[in-house]
């Protein structure tokens, strides 16, 4: 786990607005696919407050997991990356790596 992982700006969305996109990820029906990378990243769900959780890939090859497989990871992060933020709200971003050399990040996401 690393916390402080760069989304797509220098900070964090709000903790709650990335369980809001947790929430998205459980109730996910299907598979999530990345190609081959390194460092392929794909989106798995966002929301229209600056949250989002993407898949990336550090394999030769293509994977594919069942979307709603990667809520706990989306939820690792933000127990153990939440932090204070100006005014009582925590944010939260960070990055949880798989051993099937494949990681999950949580972090802003410009728009949706």
């Amino acid at each position: 786990m690393i916390c402080d992982v760069q989304g797509e700006a220098d900070w964090g969305p709000y903790t709650s607005q990335v369980q809001d996109v947790q929430h998205k990820i459980e109730k996910m029906t299907g598979d999530c696919s990345v190609p081959g990378g390194p460092r392929v990243c794909s989106v798995i769900a966002c929301n229209h407050y600056y949250a989002g959780a993407w898949l990336c890939n550090d394999n030769d090859t293509p994977i594919t997991l069942p979307c709603n497989s990667l809520a706990s990871y989306v939820q690792d992060i933000i127990d153990q990356c939440g932090t204070p933020y100006i005014h009582g709200h925590k944010t939260t971003r960070g990055q949880e790596f798989d051993d099937g050399n494949w990681n999950v990040i949580a972090g802003w996401k410009n728009s949706c």
